[in-house]
């Protein structure tokens, strides 16, 4: 089989072609530069990007998701607050 019309190929392959300035560089352990490649996707959402590129997405379903992801935000944000106020009243012995 193919993989040449495949969707997530050709995306991954342009994405690749663009952008060409990051280099990672392997030296005697090419292990350790997997895992600085896999830190990079992650912290940049590429792999999610390219997931959600799949198909197309409602203007609608689009505002929907990312009032959600805004909301999940300020909610996590804020709890984490909460818990630092709790721990700093914990060491001044409340």
């Amino acid at each position: 089989m193919s993989y040449t019309n495949h969707a997530m190929f050709n995306m991954a392959r342009e994405a690749f072609q663009i952008s060409r300035g990051r280099g990672i560089a392997c030296g005697a352990n090419p292990a350790a530069s997997y895992r600085v490649l896999n830190r990079m996707l992650i912290n940049n959402n590429w792999r999610r990007t390219v997931r959600d590129a799949l198909y197309f997405e409602k203007p609608t379903d689009k505002r929907k998701r990312l009032h959600r992801e805004r909301s999940e935000r300020v909610f996590r944000e804020q709890v984490s607050d909460r818990v630092t106020l709790a721990k700093k009243m914990l060491d001044m012995g409340y």
